[in-house]
């Protein structure tokens, strides 16, 4: 899973948007690292505390959907969009990390995968192929 995760970070590319990797991964110990540039104000999950303003949360939710529009326009889902895979950096901005259930849109998806509350409809049917509107429905 970690090497489909870092190929699809290769793919991708740099975004403002999404969290960039650093040089190369590395074996340590038996493990695999991915060195990924540092997002130091941390997941955006930590602000469900407070009481943001509109402004913020439009700033926010514009900044995670440049990221999703990014990722998309690669061919890819993300399948697991949620707070605490939204980061955000010194500056401020926002950032999609953790592409570790991430698949190429043009594959039939029926997996059942990501995060119970932030399923869409359709991840429920097995029946049922879903699409990067998955991603959509999770933000």
């Amino acid at each position: 899973r970690i090497l489909t995760e870092i190929s699809i970070m290769k793919k991708i590319g740099q975004h403002p948007n999404v969290v960039n990797m650093i040089g190369k991964a590395f074996i340590f110990h038996r493990k695999v690292y991915i060195v990924m540039e540092l997002c130091e104000i941390g997941p955006i999950s930590h602000l469900k505390h407070f009481k943001l303003r509109t402004p913020l949360c439009a700033y926010l939710a514009k900044e995670t959907l440049e990221g999703l529009a990014h990722i998309h326009r690669y061919g890819f889902i993300h399948r697991d969009i949620k707070l605490s895979n939204l980061l955000l950096d010194s500056d401020g901005h926002v950032k999609i990390a953790d592409f570790g259930l991430a698949v190429p849109d043009h594959e039939a998806k029926k997996v059942f995968c990501g995060t119970f509350r932030y399923h869409a409809p359709e991840m429920y049917n097995p029946k049922r192929t879903y699409s990067k509107k998955v991603d959509i429905w999770s933000y």
